[in-house]
């Protein structure tokens, strides 16, 4: 079981932070947010290889823009 933005989902062997977006209703690959993987940011240049482990509790953090 793994938990994002405080709802529960089920865990499979090698998701990765993509099927997490998936998962949280994200459309785009690269979503405009913050991603903290048990309370340690995961920069994005490292989300390509980032696998989500069993029990992992992630928040997505959107990211306000304008001007």
């Amino acid at each position: 079981m793994i938990e994002i933005n405080k709802k529960e989902y089920d865990w499979e062997a090698g998701l990765s932070l993509y099927d997490i977006f998936r998962m949280a209703g994200y459309t785009l690959k690269k979503p405009s947010v913050m991603v903290h993987v048990n309370g340690n940011v995961v920069k994005r240049d490292s989300w390509d290889r980032f696998k989500v482990e069993d029990g992992s509790r992630i928040e997505l953090v959107n990211l306000l823009r304008g001007g």
